[in-house]
């Protein structure tokens, strides 16, 4: 018995020491916390606002209604007008391409003998559209060249819903252009595979859509019979997804593209396949998956660019885009962390900013010595302290870092990704607020900015609390 007792006393020992793998859920304000696929969160006990990446984002109309403070104090980033409301990029496990609708982005692939289909073809397409019954045709992929006969197929889903395949056989003009009759059913922001086949031996196009990738395809509306069709025109244009023609100016396509097959003959051979999903956030070129392995491009313009998304964020636009709270208690000293990016720079555009103007503003510098100089940035409470190329590097345009500012009058500082801060005076304004995208008492100077979080504490951090926030930051970023 002696024996029995000492070897359960083992067992429930060694039961009791094993680690809890279990993500622990977020605790209560001031405390440590973990949560699932991030590291701990610091100390969050003199934080007055936190707008935490995925959380409490409110999307009404054309974007961004609300992002809710985290903090448990209610001071939340709102937008009331529709027009002026940022793109949420929203990421939910899965990885994509982000498409704007613009004209020039879209993702691109160079000619080669494997894409040039003459006979039978197959091409399908794992997408979401913002609006699957768009204001204009949205083109999924096509080989549809801008140069002269130079145009051999595309997919693409019409303003009625419906899928439609074009092809030619001169490279000159549409041959067929023909539909089967039904929309795809999908709604709006939903993600399905568009599918379509040309048979030459029956001249028959049919379109089919699913739902999941394990799916069967079911065919949708009528089967298309063209006595016209012959062999594919064989153009040497490149092969786009996203929009048409080479520098992709024709039918841009907004929502969400996850995967592109072309495979040459019906349920034939796969002479392309490009595995978004697969990428990482932010890559701008990779080998799709066929054994062709050909270079796919993303191309992207203007200040909402097509991006491979791995993570949320808030996108805006610079032109009329911001969030703003309602006044509160916010003065000197303060700390504001933000992990984010400029898409393009333009001198004075605001960062953020207190409630009323240069109250609290970190902008494009155009004071202090370093004017006009991009990327550079610099921060304004009533003087100027700026980055310079002479101490801190600036935050290169399209990417991601941490940047921590305090306003505390003569000590103040801004330091870049735990860098060696820039010190000195940035006056002596309180915040009383704080506005995101813009200056804080007027609507003006947007900024063009694409942001993943923002934590704003009450106190002046020190240098050991400046490297804990910035770590964790950089870590929810990926950097």
């Amino acid at each position: 018995m002696k024996k029995l007792a000492f070897l359960l006393s083992l067992v429930l020992t060694t039961a009791v020491a094993q680690p809890v793998t279990t993500p622990l859920s977020p605790v209560a304000k001031g405390a440590v916390k973990f949560v699932a696929g991030e590291s701990i969160v610091p100390d969050m006990s003199d934080a007055v606002a936190w707008y935490r990446q995925g959380q409490g984002v409110t999307v009404t109309g054309a974007g961004v209604s609300t992002w809710a403070d985290q903090s448990g104090n209610g001071n939340d980033l709102d937008q009331a007008s529709d027009t002026s409301r940022p793109a949420y990029i929203e990421h939910s496990g899965t990885n994509y391409m982000w498409l704007p609708g613009v004209a020039g982005n879209y993702a691109s692939t160079p000619d080669a003998a494997a894409l040039d289909i003459t006979g039978a073809i197959d091409i399908r397409v794992k997408v979401s559209l913002d609006d699957w019954t768009p204001a204009a045709n949205n083109a999924l992929i096509g080989k549809w060249s801008n140069a002269v006969d130079n145009e051999s197929y595309i997919l693409q889903i019409l303003t009625t819903g419906e899928p439609q395949l074009i092809l030619s056989v001169d490279g000159s003009a549409a041959t067929f252009a023909g539909t089967g009759g039904t929309a795809t059913g999908f709604t709006d922001g939903t993600t399905g595979w568009v599918r379509a086949t040309f048979d030459p031996d029956t001249d028959e196009v049919k379109y089919y859509t699913k739902t999941n990738d394990s799916d069967a395809f079911v065919q949708l509306g009528s089967t298309r019979s063209d006595a016209t069709l012959a062999a594919i025109f064989s153009g040497d244009g490149l092969l786009t997804f996203g929009a048409v023609y080479d520098d992709g100016s024709i039918n841009p396509s907004t929502g969400k593209i996850y995967r592109a097959q072309v495979y040459n003959g019906i349920d034939g051979t796969l002479v392309f396949d490009a595995a978004i999903t697969a990428e990482a956030e932010g890559t701008t070129s990779f080998a799709e998956s066929s054994s062709n392995a050909a270079t796919v491009t993303i191309n992207s313009t203007g200040a909402l660019k097509a991006q491979i998304v791995g993570s949320s964020s808030i996108l805006f636009d610079g032109v009329d885009n911001f969030l703003k709270t309602a006044a509160f208690t916010l003065v000197q000293p303060e700390t504001v962390y933000i992990l984010f990016k400029q898409v393009t720079w333009t001198i004075q555009d605001s960062i953020f900013d207190g409630n009323v103007t240069n109250t609290g503003r970190f902008l494009q510098n155009d004071g202090g010595g370093y004017a006009g100089v991009s990327p550079f940035l610099q921060v304004y409470a009533g003087s100027y302290l700026a980055t310079s190329s002479t101490g801190l590097d600036a935050l290169a345009l399209d990417t991601y870092g941490t940047v921590a500012v305090v306003f505390n009058g003569a000590s103040s500082s801004i330091e870049i990704n735990s860098e060696t801060p820039i010190t000195g005076d940035a006056g002596a304004n309180d915040m009383g607020g704080f506005a995101l995208g813009v200056i804080g008492g007027a609507a003006a100077n947007f900024s063009n900015i694409q942001v993943k979080e923002v934590i704003i504490y009450n106190v002046a951090h020190n240098a050991s609390q400046r490297v804990k926030v910035i770590g964790y930051l950089n870590r929810v970023g990926g950097l």
